[in-house]
């Protein structure tokens, strides 16, 4: 069975003890900008203006291309209008899958993917949900 690798870059600011749960408080900034609503969402990326979180791929083809095939089904989710799927076709990976918000998004097979890349989704989705949530969305 090939071995499998898992790397992850986090930007910490404050240490999580080991088994700790990953979960922005709600009183946090960027909980109350909406961040884990669908609405936030679909009215940020109204304009199409190309945005990257954190970092484009240019900043992490280095460290991305020595732990990932070329050839590694790679799903990118909350792609939103992040370039970094088409730079990452360009630079010649061959089964990119990007993703975003969809009520009809199909759905995954397990271990249907060699690879996830998310430089700003699962932030938002770590977002302890509102108490008044009438609304899911």
């Amino acid at each position: 069975m090939e071995q499998q690798k898992l790397c992850t870059i986090a930007w910490m600011t404050k240490d999580v003890a080991t088994g700790g749960e990953l979960v922005r408080p709600c009183a946090s900034k960027i909980s109350s900008m909406g961040l884990c609503k669908k609405r936030y969402w679909e009215a940020r990326f109204e304009n199409k203006e190309e945005f990257d979180w954190y970092c484009k791929y240019l900043h992490i083809r280095e460290l991305f291309v020595s732990y990932v095939s070329k050839t590694a089904r790679v799903l990118v989710p909350g792609t939103g209008t992040s370039r970094l799927p088409a730079e990452m076709a360009l630079d010649g990976y061959s089964d990119v899958v990007a993703m975003d918000y969809a009520a009809n998004m199909k759905g995954w097979e397990s271990s249907s993917v060699d690879c996830v890349i998310d430089k700003g989704c699962l932030d938002a989705m770590l977002l302890k949900p509102e108490t008044d949530t009438e609304e899911t969305n």
